[in-house]
């Protein structure tokens, strides 16, 4: 999955669902690549019918195709003010984090697990548009 330049997501459409699952396909040849799944624990659910999910917790399972192996795991805790979101491979090892830059709405930076930023993501979240560029681009 790796492999490709370009990834589209996709919302996979559910109702009466309290977590969404996205497909990632290649956007040049749309070719299934894997999904995107947010895994949600039940008390959170019932926290976030009456606060913001953009403050609760959450976990991200990233899984690929043909075999559905877990690639990914991204999770945040509780975050009021600038969130953390960390990043682990399928064993659980670190592979690093993502950061909200300040003063930027749309904009986050992506660190190694030494804590160095090696590149950042940009754009229009509203609009699904958005780059990842590293600091040669």
């Amino acid at each position: 999955m790796l492999d490709a330049r370009t990834f589209l997501l996709e919302l996979e459409k559910a109702t009466l669902q309290m977590r969404r699952s996205y497909s990632l396909r290649d956007a040049t040849t749309a070719e299934a690549l894997g999904r995107a799944t947010e895994l949600v624990a039940v008390p959170t659910q019932l926290v976030r019918l009456f606060l913001s999910e953009a403050i609760t917790p959450m976990r991200i399972e990233v899984r690929e195709k043909p075999d559905d192996s877990l690639l990914m795991v991204l999770t945040r805790g509780w975050s009021l003010l600038r969130a953390t979101c960390e990043i682990r491979d399928a064993v659980g090892e670190s592979v690093g984090t993502l950061r909200r830059l300040a003063g930027r709405a749309a904009s986050f930076a992506i660190h190694d697990p030494y804590d160095k930023q090696f590149a950042d993501v940009r754009g229009d979240f509203g609009k699904h548009d958005y780059s990842i560029r590293t600091p040669e681009q």
